[in-house]
């Protein structure tokens, strides 16, 4: 019983570290966006008058019509009736003549739902390459 309790002991010891350590490390100041998109830059160029982050893309408009069932699933205004959107596909990284057909690298789609009276909602993805075959 007593080897029990030193070894929630030390367990408790471990986690209370390891929790220090998470607060010292939030405690340091977050990068700057300036200091974020220099590092982007510094790993794929700088290419002005582009986008740091996501650089090849396309933009779509269009509708987006809940289907029936999506209001009794969540309340977001965007479920319960037909509204206007905003889409993005692109490309992960800074390089703006990346291959779209690039298998190392991610694909991002950002979704902006346009609610109504000033509303928005967005949303953002990211999503690795990856094909299933069967042979």
């Amino acid at each position: 019983m007593r080897l029990r309790h030193v070894a929630i002991g030390v367990l408790a010891g471990v986690a209370g570290l390891g929790f220090i350590a998470v607060a010292a490390t939030r405690a340091e100041d977050p990068p700057r966006p300036d200091q974020l998109v220099d590092a982007l830059n510094g790993v794929f160029g700088k290419h002005p008058g582009d986008r740091a982050a996501h650089t090849k893309g396309i933009c779509l408009t269009g509708q987006f019509t809940p289907s029936p069932d999506a209001p009794s699933l969540s309340k977001a205004p965007q479920f319960a009736k037909p509204v206007p959107i905003v889409a993005r596909f692109s490309l992960g990284g800074g390089n703006p003549q990346a291959a779209d057909n690039q298998q190392d690298n991610v694909r991002g789609l950002a979704v902006r739902f346009d609610n109504g009276n000033g509303a928005i909602h967005a949303s953002g993805r990211r999503f690795v390459a990856a094909i299933a075959t069967s042979r």
